[in-house]
Parts: structure tokens; sequence; C-alpha cells
């Protein structure tokens, strides 16, 4: 029925953002893997980022506790500065990624998110790729198919540069939507 709102349970994921200007470095790169031959979408369904925990939820109120648990953790996070420095790739899939040196604070992040998570009673939906232990810290470029993945990655390879990044925000976004539906700035000690 048009104009009715689904009940369905959606999969909201719930993400490490980065400031605005290493949003616009990471697309120079995500460009420069178009251009190598990897599908670039010409406007990508969302910025830039780091998945930490997942959930399916209904939408309405278990939506709204979901983007109020990544409020809660955004509040009691200081902003965490990275290196991207790792150009990688998922064979299976086909997935290009950056990857960030490694991190203790991103690492206690990504516990404290899919703690927050499962302690509202929800399976994490992308378990166990995001269990903690387990978790690789990926910010996905593209897709390549086949397995051509390791050659347009071999082709970046060549002018890649680590570049430093900021986590500042969590977002919340729709497995299949569009932009964020909720973003909160890190704003703890």
């Amino acid at each position: 029925m048009p104009g009715v709102a689904s009940s369905r349970p959606l999969t909201a994921v719930l993400c490490a953002a980065f400031l605005p200007a290493d949003d616009a470095a990471i697309a120079t790169v995500r460009d420069a893997a178009g251009a190598a031959g990897a599908h670039v979408p010409l406007a990508p369904a969302h910025r830039p980022h780091l998945t930490l925990a997942a959930a399916r939820v209904a939408p309405g109120a278990e939506l709204d506790a979901f983007v109020a648990v990544a409020a809660a953790l955004a509040d009691d996070q200081a902003p965490i500065p990275l290196l991207l420095d790792t150009l990688g790739c998922f064979d299976r899939g086909g997935v290009l990624w950056l990857g960030p040196a490694a991190s203790a604070e991103l690492m206690a992040l990504q516990r404290a998110a899919t703690g927050a998570v499962r302690q509202q009673g929800w399976a994490d939906a992308f378990a166990p790729h995001t269990d903690p232990g387990q978790w690789v810290p990926h910010c996905t470029l593209a897709r390549v198919r086949g397995r051509a993945v390791r050659r347009v990655r071999d082709r970046l390879m060549a002018d890649f540069v680590a570049m430093p990044v900021v986590v500042s925000a969590l977002a919340v976004i729709e497995v299949g939507g569009r932009g964020d539906l909720a973003l909160a700035a890190l704003s703890g000690p």
C-alpha cells in the first residue's frame, strides 16, 4: 500500500564515521579504484565508514532504541585518530578496502559497540565478522568482479599513500538504504 510505512525488520548498522575532509580523501582513492577497473557507483549510498556492529530491528521504537544506543556510545567516546595504511581486498565478494593501522582505541570502540548491541538483546546481524577478535576494520572502496580484485589493488598500490583520518562520529545506516539514519559526534573525554 503506497504511503504506509513497512513494519518489516531492517538491518541497522552502527558505523565509525570520519571527518568530512577525510571522506573527501577516501573518495579520491575510491575514484582511482574506479579508474583501475573497480565498480564504483557515481553516488555511493553511504559515507565512508568502518562497520562496528549491526542488528535486525523493527522500524519505529526498536530503530529509535538502536539510534539511542549509538548516541549514548558516542557521548562516552573521544575522537580517534587513525592512519589508513592498508589497501586490502577480500577475494570472496571482490571487496577492495582501506584499513587502519592497529589502534587500541578503535578496537575498544568496536568492543563497546558490539557489547551495547548485544546488551539490548539484539543478535549482531554481521556476526561472526563483527565479533571482537575476528573483526577486520575496513572501509569499503569498491567491488570488483571475479578474481580481478587483486589486480585492481595492485594497480592502486603504486600510488597509494597512507592517510591520517579521524573517527569523529558514530553513524547509523540501513543496509539497502541511502545516507545516515542518525549521526552522533564523539564527544567523550
